[in-house]
C-alpha cells in the first residue's frame, strides 16, 4: 500500500523576504500551497516573496488530503538592511553662525 506524507522545507532571504520552498513529501501529484499571507500556489516548488516581517503559517496539501504545516518567521528589516537611495545632497556649514 502506497502512504502519502506531506512535508517541506525552506530557506529564506532576510534582506529581500523571498522564501524558496521545497517539497519533500512522497508520492505527491498534486500540490496546493497556502503561505500565510493570503497567497497560494500549485507549483511542487514555489517562490514567495513576503510583503513585510512577520510569522507565518505555512501549509502544504498534497493529493487534496495530506496536510503539512511549519511557520515561516521575517524579521524586520534593520535600517543598514534596507536600500538607500542616492539623493544628491550636499552639506556646507550654516554661513549664519
Amino acid at each position: 500500500m502506497q502512504v502519502d506524507n506531506a512535508e517541506f522545507e525552506f530557506v529564506e532571504d532576510t534582506t529581500t523576504r523571498i522564501v524558496q520552498f521545497t517539497d519533500l513529501s512522497t508520492n505527491a501529484t498534486s500540490w496546493a500551497w497556502s503561505f500565510g499571507d493570503g497567497a497560494t500556489s500549485m507549483q511542487q516548488n514555489p517562490l514567495h516573496a513576503y510583503t513585510s516581517a512577520g510569522t507565518y503559517p505555512v501549509e502544504l496539501r498534497i493529493n487534496g488530503l495530506c496536510v503539512y504545516r511549519d511557520t515561516v518567521v521575517l524579521p524586520v528589516l534593520s535600517n543598514t538592511d534596507a536600500p538607500v537611495a542616492a539623493l544628491g545632497v550636499s552639506v556646507t556649514p550654516n554661513p549664519a553662525q
